[in-house]
Order: C-alpha cells, then sequence, then structure tokens
C-alpha cells in the first residue's frame, strides 16, 4: 500500500488492526492462539493458521520506482507511482495445515489492508500484477466484501 507519507506502524496498531478484522484478541496464547510480532519495521501475523509478513517503511517501494513506473499502463498509476513515499507491505507466508489459492491469500490479505484505508493511502499495490488500485470512496467497502481481483479493480 503506496503512501502519500511515511507513517509509524507500531505493534500495538497492527494488533488492534488485526484484532478488528478477525473480531478476536490476539494474544499468543493456548485460548487466543492468534498473534503479532514485530521486529523494527518488520511484522508477522498469525491470524486463524494464516501467517502474514507485514512490512511499513519510510522510502518508496522497491530499489528502483522510476523503473517500476515505466512498467505500468496507466498513466495515473504511474503518477501516483512517483509520489508515493512510504509505504506498508502485507505478503502472505502459508496457511496452515494446507496451501490454500491465491484468491484465497488475496482474501486474508484484504481483511487485514482494509483496516488501514485512510487519506494517506494511494492505493493498493499488486506488484506482480503491475498495477495500482487507486484510492477511491468504495475502496475500503469492496476490501470488506473482497472475491476477486477483477471486482476490486472495478
Amino acid at each position: 500500500m503506496p503512501l502519500n507519507e511515511p507513517r509509524d506502524l507500531p505493534e500495538h496498531v497492527l494488533r488492534a488492526a488485526a484484532e478488528r478484522a478477525w473480531k478476536c484478541k490476539f494474544e499468543g496464547t493456548d485460548e487466543n492462539p492468534d498473534f503479532v510480532m514485530q521486529k523494527s519495521d518488520h511484522s508477522v501475523v498469525c491470524a486463524g493458521g494464516h501467517f502474514l509478513t507485514v512490512v511499513n517503511l519510510a522510502r518508496p517501494y522497491g530499489d528502483n520506482p522510476i523503473g517500476q513506473a515505466e512498467e505500468m499502463k496507466d498513466v495515473g498509476q504511474r503518477e501516483a507511482w512517483l509520489r508515493h513515499r512510504g509505504f506498508t507491505s502485507i505478503d502472505y507466508v502459508q496457511a496452515i495445515p494446507f496451501p490454500i489459492s491465491l484468491q484465497d491469500k488475496y482474501t486474508v490479505i484484504a481483511k487485514l489492508a482494509v483496516e488501514f484505508v485512510s487519506a494517506n493511502y494511494i492505493g493498493i499495490c499488486l506488484p506482480g500484477e503491475k498495477q495500482i488500485i487507486p484510492a477511491r470512496a468504495d475502496l475500503a467497502h469492496q476490501l470488506r466484501n473482497f472475491s476477486t481481483l477483477e471486482k476490486l479493480y472495478g
């Protein structure tokens, strides 16, 4: 999620976002096994057997924002990409006990990502797709009701 301006994402803020998303406590106990761990700007979220990594950095995403922008098809997306000054990435690592489809991975990521949608976010970046889904009034609603990438592009 590219940012207009960098932002802090301390562990307690990430934990609160995960608790809102999954509607349960993230304590890492036998009773509530879901957890959030953070070291510096890298975090791990374990939610319902899904492992996600969350990285929050005060710099543009990747090593070559200009080169990345040139690969984007849409002019508006390229301009937005060149404007971003920080990012929060959420990556799906694995599911326990069974692997899940790419579509289901995006559904899990969307569940957490919606908790960070704000005016500071340019949109949702899908590096593998070389696309940015621009921030718009209905983006949070679409993430909460995520079903397919095609519908998210809307």
